[in-house]
């Protein structure tokens, strides 16, 4: 299910203009670490 975080990531950076803060970026790998567990 990594390709989940990998899509949210770059939805945000579109979203986003400017890079995503590292704390972003640790909830979405922490997401992305739950959701490849199931």
């Amino acid at each position: 299910m990594k390709r989940l975080g990998e899509q949210l990531r770059r939805q945000f950076s579109d979203i986003a203009s400017e890079p995503l803060p590292d704390d972003m970026l640790t909830l979405l790998e922490e997401l992305s670490e739950v959701s490849a567990a199931e």
